[in-house]
């Protein structure tokens, strides 16, 4: 049974969100959308796995709306490492460190570091 935060859903349900959030695109209000989206990606995270391909695809395009989404961007590298694309998580952990380099955040540069680390070497 579901929980009680996210029940289950009718099948057009998820849907919705991606609609709302489209139409917001079209009228030019970015940040509306961008909520939307991501209510579309918090709502899949709590459904079976195959749902992780569908949830990088929506933070994808947030991160094309707002680049500067650090935490989304980070939230699609661990997508892609869930999906096995380690290579795109590469990619987006490694503009994560250039972002809080230029941020001045070291810390947050160091995390990020840190998990760059720890996935496996790049071939050649």
């Amino acid at each position: 049974m579901g929980s009680e935060k996210y029940p289950p859903a009718p099948p057009d349900h998820e849907r919705e969100h991606l609609r709302r959030g489209d139409a917001f695109v079209k009228v030019g209000d970015t940040h509306s959308a961008v909520k939307e989206y991501l209510s579309y990606c918090e709502y899949l995270e709590h459904h079976p796995p195959a749902a992780t391909l569908k949830v990088a695809a929506v933070r994808k395009q947030v991160l094309m709306l707002l680049p500067d989404r650090r935490d989304v961007r980070r939230s699609l590298a661990e997508n892609y490492v869930q999906l096995g694309l380690v290579d795109e998580a590469r990619t987006e952990l490694r503009r994560l460190i250039s972002e809080w380099e230029a941020a001045g955040n070291q810390a947050a540069r160091a995390e990020v570091l840190a998990r760059l680390e720890k996935l496996s070497p790049s071939p050649g």
